[in-house]
């Protein structure tokens, strides 16, 4: 209960106002990069939904939900197309384990 909650808060703090750098997508993970070089590493991942490409895209909403053995992670994005209108749309990752890395912050827990 507690590493969910610091799972959470984590999570909370990891998409704070920034776009979304990259998404690499591996084998066995899946890397989410932000601009100031952070990275969500979600293991055992796969992309269940990813309706346009992330570069740039700010993260409005998430959810995280349990789901048997693993997790879903559930983004809403947003992200100004070409004529500057705003565009809303979905990223849904499934995965085992997340860890952070190269956050820019010394209070959130670092993996």
């Amino acid at each position: 209960k507690q590493k969910q909650e610091e799972d959470i808060y984590s999570i909370n703090y990891f998409f704070r106002d920034e776009a979304i750098k990259e998404v690499i997508i591996e084998k066995n993970e899946i890397k989410i990069r932000i601009f100031d070089d952070s990275e969500m590493i979600l293991t055992g991942g796969e992309v269940i939904e990813q309706e346009k490409e992330m570069f740039g895209a700010i993260v409005t909403e998430h959810e995280l939900h349990k789901n048997k053995d693993k997790y879903e992670l559930h983004l809403l994005m947003l992200k100004l197309d070409k004529n500057l209108m705003e565009e809303t749309f979905y990223a849904t990752y499934s995965f085992k384990d997340l860890r952070l890395s190269n956050l820019k912050c010394s209070f959130v827990k670092r993996n």
